[in-house]
């Protein structure tokens, strides 16, 4: 079997498990940024991205900041198939898992996630979708 056949059938594995309001054809190429909500305009105390793109080797990344007087105090990043860093101890999960994981991150790191900002090639009901998927009880901003 070739690493590419072994990507997609990992890539389709996951989109699989995704929830059945999610196009799987846009979870595909999915890019969010999420901040923790902010006091006055200020700097976000945590900062997080998260990329899904099936054209990618990597094509499932995540990487956490935390954010303290300016600069970054600790720093998770993975993908797919690795943890890149764990400086903040947060571990990984899966795509599929990535709300849930995403629930667990923000009640560790004591924030309140803002409606994620996502960029995507779908717009409307379907970019609203991911948002629901994403972090359930936001809106699309």
């Amino acid at each position: 079997m070739s690493r590419g056949s072994v990507k997609r059938d990992q890539i389709r594995d996951s989109i699989r498990k995704l929830p059945a309001d999610v196009d799987p054809v846009v979870a595909a190429d999915v890019t969010a940024m999420i901040w923790s909500e902010t006091p006055n305009n200020t700097v976000s105390a945590v900062q997080a991205n998260v990329t899904v793109d099936s054209r990618k080797a990597s094509w499932f990344e995540v990487s956490v900041a935390k954010i303290a007087g300016g600069t970054i105090a600790g720093y998770t990043s993975f993908r797919h198939d690795c943890t890149d860093d764990d400086g903040l101890g947060l571990g990984r999960c899966s795509a599929p898992d990535l709300p849930t994981w995403l629930v667990k991150v923000a009640k560790q790191l004591r924030v309140t996630w803002d409606p994620p900002h996502i960029s995507s090639r779908c717009r409307g009901t379907k970019r609203d979708q991911i948002v629901r998927w994403l972090l359930p009880g936001t809106s699309r901003m």
